[in-house]
């Protein structure tokens, strides 16, 4: 990705973390947008596959704690993921979704970026899993669930 397009992504990004911060203060907005996201990366499983596991895990981390169920990640990170989430389900992109493959490289871009900043977080949740012996699929909302 040239670097006028990675400029132009980290700065809609951070102007999505910005939002991020007022949206997980609502749990319903919060479950609304994982919700959003997890149907776009279903559709879009080809192009995202770089980061697939770990962009599920974001979604299965704030789904988590937004229920409250697991709370031992720093609000910063929170905010960093929920902006990536956001920047994901925007039609407003660096580089336009509708591009095929090339579409997704800024979301990748961001969706890498973040991993990066939170990594250790999300290592330490994947840990939670384990001992709650439970997979990143187990977080994956069923139609008649009624979360």
């Amino acid at each position: 990705m040239e670097k006028q397009k990675k400029k132009k992504a980290k700065k809609l990004y951070y102007k999505m973390k910005d939002r991020a911060e007022e949206l997980i203060r609502n749990p319903q907005q919060t479950k609304d947008m994982i919700d959003a996201a997890r149907k776009k990366s279903e559709r879009n499983k080809g192009p995202l596959s770089n980061v697939w596991k770990e962009i599920h895990l974001m979604f299965s981390l704030i789904r988590e704690w937004r229920n409250g169920s697991y709370t031992k990640v720093p609000t910063g990170s929170i905010v960093a993921i929920v902006g990536a989430i956001l920047y994901f389900i925007s039609p407003i992109d660096a580089i336009p979704d509708f591009i095929p493959v090339a579409g997704f490289l800024d979301d990748i871009y961001i969706v890498k970026l973040v991993i990066n900043q939170v990594e250790s977080d999300l290592q330490n949740y994947r840990s939670w899993l384990g001992e709650q012996e439970r997979t990143i699929e187990d977080e994956t909302p069923r139609k008649a669930s009624g979360d």
